[in-house]
């Protein structure tokens, strides 16, 4: 038995609830989902109905709909490459501080390592 959860469509959210579901061997079944999101999901003949708008005023409304979508996925992108572009930063300093720190520590070994020769040079004469 299945069950469909509907939201109001400000929520853009739906669900399929599904109760004491036991497929059956014999058989096998083909399920086909189509989903639609953003203004491809607005039923714009039902509001043309509700709200006695003419054809042009329908036309307006999904070209309205349309740019407000690019917008909203404008600033996601805006957003996303804003926190690359932090994390990126972030990590280039990383590497800056183990560029420098590599090379000074190297010639902080080697200089450990003369010193220890330098002294066990001096004990052995």
């Amino acid at each position: 038995m299945a069950t469909m959860l509907t939201l109001p469509p400000k929520k853009n959210l739906f669900g399929l609830l599904l109760l004491d579901y036991k497929p059956d061997a014999r058989y096998s079944r083909m399920i086909d989902v189509d989903f639609e999101i953003g203004a491809e999901a607005i039923d714009y003949v039902k509001m043309a109905d509700q709200e006695k708008l003419k054809p042009m005023e329908v036309e307006l409304r999904k070209l309205e709909d349309q740019v407000g979508e690019i917008l909203r996925n404008m600033e996601h992108l805006k957003a996303r490459e804003e926190r690359m572009r932090n994390t990126n930063g972030k990590d280039h300093l990383f590497s800056l501080s183990l560029s420098l720190s590599s090379p000074l520590s190297f010639i902080q070994s080697i200089t450990l390592y003369l010193v220890c020769m330098l002294f066990a040079i001096s004990h052995l004469v």
